[in-house]
């Protein structure tokens, strides 16, 4: 699905097509197992250049209510209805030569450290402004598209995302354009050294000690860190520590000995109760309570209807995991800005994701809130390809930690991307590209 518009002096032509992405290997969860995910893809062009097109990705896990909400066909609905808004404000632009271009800026300061063209700020207002936003599976879409157009911009300026986003410092709007060109031109070459970011490799719940083994073999190429997904099935969970520490034992002469060693977080995706949760926190002997940084969304998804004596339940939780020296983090429960407060009460942290958020700008913002109320920041995505991985990865510099691991999980002959940023594997850190955009090539091109 793809669709023309004129904009002043520009093209653009916006298509949104969905693609299908292999894992190597069974992915559990608490509430799914899956061998195939369906994505959306989405590509911004300007001017119809063939080198200048911006690349966004919406990851599709499979619906859960009050969690997961789009599939392919509400984004493709979406799209139907978004394209008629924007050839309508693109019609009303080109007549009236006037348009409010501060609205995408609020509480987007960064946007500002660079000369936002008009074509931009009217796709963002577009984005901003279309009112099927009210609906739950919009968050997903408003992602896709923003993100391609984030990337083309980035890509015109020469610059990698994250750098437009970490770059406090307003530039000089008065500065002639020659300037401003040899800027762009050398800022790939004189950025800053970057600092490595924490990274995990997500092993989800199977029953099979070979399909264990695979995948962690496999993440172990890449990152220390790893991410376990658990159910209320605590045997399990034991019994894959079992098997990760015992592969350790097995190779105490390998290399690969000390890339085991890293840090583990457990996923338990809102399958556990209070009594669970202490279960599970009684069963670590001292050397796991060091090995386990975190335990994420323990509690139910809609934490707002829960009673009171759940509530203090829960808050007793969070007490004991702290004095354990492990934090919880809330991931399901919260989306938005709206959404951090209620979850302070139970958590230490929070995980942010784009398609959760409504894309980078609204996830910058739900990072801001979070801190300001003293929490920590984990950046996740849903199963993706690099790219999807990338653009994660964007606003990485902002957290803590990240499993910013999609492209891995998914085999190299369906990813539609390469490229992007680097996985240490003697730290389980990654280090952001410094190319520009998301920093991943299109194998189409």
């Amino acid at each position: 699905m793809s669709q023309l518009f004129k904009l002043e002096n520009h093209t653009i032509e916006i298509k949104q097509t969905k693609y299908p992405l292999t894992l190597r290997t069974l992915f559990g969860t608490s509430h799914s197992k899956t061998n195939t995910r369906t994505n959306c893809l989405i590509s911004v062009c300007l001017d119809s250049s063939r080198t200048e097109i911006g690349y966004g990705e919406i990851g599709l896990p499979p619906k859960k209510p009050n969690c997961y909400l789009a599939d392919p066909q509400d984004i493709s609905l979406w799209f139907e209805a978004f394209y008629d808004y924007l050839e309508k404000i693109c019609k009303t632009k080109n007549k009236e030569k006037s348009f409010d271009f501060e609205l995408p800026l609020k509480k987007n300061e960064w946007l500002s450290a660079v000369e936002l063209p008009n074509w931009f700020l009217l796709l963002l207002y577009a984005i901003d402004t279309f009112p099927a936003n009210n609906e739950k599976y919009s968050k997903a879409a408003q992602n896709g598209i923003e993100g391609a157009c984030l990337d083309l911009l980035s890509k015109c300026l020469n610059l990698p995302l994250w750098k437009i986003i970490t770059n406090n410092k307003n530039k000089n709007k008065n500065k002639n354009k020659n300037e401003n060109e040899n800027e762009n031109e050398n800022n790939k070459t004189q950025l800053v050294e970057l600092p490595a970011i924490p990274a995990f490799y997500t092993i989800g719940i199977n029953t099979n000690s070979e399909s264990i083994l695979t995948s962690l073999k496999f993440g172990l190429k890449f990152t220390c860190n790893l991410k376990l997904k658990a159910s209320k099935d605590l045997d399990l969970l034991f019994k894959t520590f079992e098997i990760i520490e015992d592969y350790q034992k097995e190779n105490q002469k390998n290399e690969i000995v000390d890339k085991i060693n890293g840090i583990w977080s457990i996923d338990a995706n809102a399958d556990w109760t209070p009594e669970i949760s202490l279960q599970f926190l009684d069963r670590l002997d001292e050397r796991l309570k060091k090995k386990i940084y975190m335990v994420e969304q323990p509690f139910p998804l809609q934490i707002e209807t829960l009673e009171k004596s759940e509530i203090e339940a829960w808050k007793v939780v969070k007490s004991k995991y702290l004095e354990a020296g492990i934090r919880i983090y809330a991931d399901e429960s919260v989306s938005t800005v709206d959404s951090v407060m209620k979850v302070a009460p139970f958590s230490h942290g929070v995980n942010v994701k784009l398609e959760k958020a409504g894309g980078i700008r609204q996830a910058i913002q739900t990072i801001h809130e979070a801190q300001n109320s003293g929490l920590t920041i984990w950046i996740g995505m849903m199963v993706g390809s690099v790219l999807a991985s990338n653009m994660a990865g964007s606003i990485a510099l902002l957290a803590g930690h990240t499993d910013a691991d999609g492209g891995l999980l998914v085999t190299d002959e369906c990813q539609p991307f390469e490229g992007g940023f680097d996985w240490d594997k003697s730290n389980g850190t990654i280090t952001l590209s410094k190319e520009p955009g998301f920093g991943t090539i299109s194998k189409e091109n």
